[in-house]
């Protein structure tokens, strides 16, 4: 039977893009978290293609990539795009409709179709990589609770405490030991991918064809790796048709940074902050909100007009309960240039024990009622307050989509607990209105 191509669930990723994980593991996109293989690309010998030792180009036909491509042209959900398919539900913006927007000029389903052999998957013409999305390993300084060792190494010591000398990561164990000197480091080589040459010597050629760089971490902002790539490209000019994209914790943006960024064609900063104030400081510790506000202040007024800045708040259990609060701080600020309408909302879903979809009922209702009271009584001109309503009904129905998991729920509760012991911290004192309404054993579990 003859294949015939529907555009409902195209999208470009599979096409132009190629992501390097932490780890150096090839993938198409970096938001496949929720898939069965998690969008890494494997060779016919069950190997990892990884940017350590393979050719970034190498898996361009690969079976994963072809089978998924073939999936989006005839109007397939496939289930390595799951997150998408789960925020396109709800109404928010996935990433597989910001790519497709962002290459619109360049890249369509019309080109994908005209290239692409619809019964196998596999290109029928070259067609260069434009988008890359490189994370030059897990150095991080910061250890958010939404977080592990996979993506940032502060969690290191934590880990080993908590939870032991191993982790998950591409589905093989990663060991962490102690060094010498008495540093935490693990026995996996893919953390360093970026050292390699051979990765330096093919990828350098390639930025003549390059549209966009996307960055996140580890904390791309403090990675020698992403400074030697982003001086290149303004000394050798090709910054001036290159668009960049990050993921920051905000926490560290120096002058020569801004300096950099005014050479380049298009910046988009997407800062994670997830509350105004302390709040954020507990679940991205151990950052200073006044350091992080100084930064979004220093974003908003001193920067080139190529550069555009938004606040991404990644909504979990911890601040379910805050985001009113979150919105309503954001539109009080002003902001000439971040966000000017609110900042973008995303989801955590794994650990599920960290998704709002978690949670027990009777805590789920607890913040129904607080939405509804706290949009009856906002102090808002109409606009605004139906534009807080309408995100906040979004996220009422992503949370009641599914039933809590009581057992992930209380594992969550006692590996938090155990942070708070590590970090000399307590839930209650970051989050007392919402502790104070919580369940006796609850708070018990929480070890308040």
């Amino acid at each position: 039977m003859q294949e015939i191509a529907n555009e409902k669930t195209f999208c470009v990723m599979p096409w132009i893009a190629r992501v390097v994980r932490t780890n150096g593991v090839l993938s198409f996109c970096g938001t496949t978290c929720l898939g069965p293989t998690k969008g890494s690309l494997v060779k016919e010998n069950g190997d990892y293609y990884n940017a350590l030792k393979d050719s970034i180009d190498s898996p361009r036909n690969s079976p994963l990539v072809c089978q998924i491509r073939k999936s989006l042209l005839l109007g397939e959900k496939h289930s390595e795009c799951k997150l998408c398919w789960s925020e396109e539900e709800i109404g928010l913006k996935s990433r597989r409709k910001r790519a497709n927007e962002l290459s619109k000029e360049f890249f369509n389903f019309s080109k994908a179709v005209e290239i692409t052999d619809l019964s196998s998957g596999k290109l029928l013409q070259d067609f260069e990589i434009v988008d890359y999305d490189l994370r030059f390993g897990n150095t991080c300084n910061l250890g958010c609770r939404t977080c592990g060792p996979q993506g940032s190494s502060f969690w290191y010591k934590e880990w080993v405490k908590i939870f032991g000398d191993t982790f998950i990561d591409s589905n093989e164990v990663v060991k962490i030991d102690q060094n010498r000197k008495g540093k935490y480091q693990t026995d996996c080589a893919g953390y360093l991918w970026y050292e390699s040459e051979v990765f330096w010597s093919e990828f350098l050629t390639k930025l003549k064809f390059i549209k966009r760089l996307y960055f996140a971490g580890g904390e791309p902002l403090i990675l020698p790796s992403h400074n030697r790539l982003i001086d290149y490209c303004v000394q050798t000019k090709d910054a001036k048709h290159i668009e960049l994209s990050y993921n920051t914790n905000l926490t560290k943006i120096t002058g020569q940074l801004l300096k950099w960024w005014g050479s380049f064609a298009r910046v988009d900063i997407q800062s994670s902050i997830d509350f105004a104030g302390t709040k954020n400081d507990y679940i991205r510790y151990p950052s200073n909100w006044d350091q992080i506000l100084k930064n979004l202040i220093k974003l908003d007024v001193n920067i080139f007009p190529n550069v555009k800045h938004r606040i991404v708040c990644t909504v979990s259990v911890f601040n379910i309960f805050y985001i009113p609060e979150f919105l309503f701080w954001h539109i009080k600020q002003e902001f000439v240039k971040v966000n000017k309408k609110s900042p973008e909302l995303r989801l955590v879903q794994r650990p599920y024990g960290q998704s709002v979809q978690c949670l027990p009922n009777e805590i789920k209702k607890i913040i129904s009622i607080k939405y509804e009271r706290f949009i009856t009584e906002i102090d808002l001109n109409k606009m605004q307050k139906n534009m807080i309503a309408i995100r906040l009904k979004k996220l009422e129905e992503f949370m009641y989509a599914k039933e809590c998991d009581m057992d992930q729920f209380k594992i969550f509760l006692r590996n938090n607990f155990q942070i708070d012991l590590l970090r000399k911290q307590k839930f209650k004192n970051y989050f007392p209105e919402f502790y104070e309404l919580l369940p006796i054993w609850i708070q018990k579990e929480l070890g308040q």
